[in-house]
């Protein structure tokens, strides 16, 4: 996730070696999604901007799903 701080336009980027669904979410410090890409059978390199500038300040969670593993990253938006 780059850049982080961020004015709301961020780019998110990974590698998957084989094919596996994802789920991508976004969510604001109350809980409450504000962002979601579903993939199917993603493999390889996946890259997305995404623009957040129409959202208040703080502090938002990425969460990224696959078949086998969570992640969850933050991203400063100010």
């Amino acid at each position: 996730v780059y850049p982080n701080p961020s004015r709301g336009e961020f780019n998110i980027s990974f590698d998957l070696e084989r094919r596996q669904d994802v789920n991508l979410s976004i969510t604001n410090n109350l809980g409450e999604v504000i962002f979601t890409d579903e993939l199917k059978e993603q493999e390889g390199q996946y890259s997305k901007t995404i623009d957040l500038g129409n959202k208040a300040n703080g502090i938002y969670m990425i969460n990224i799903s696959t078949n086998n593993q969570n992640i969850i990253q933050k991203i400063v938006i100010g």
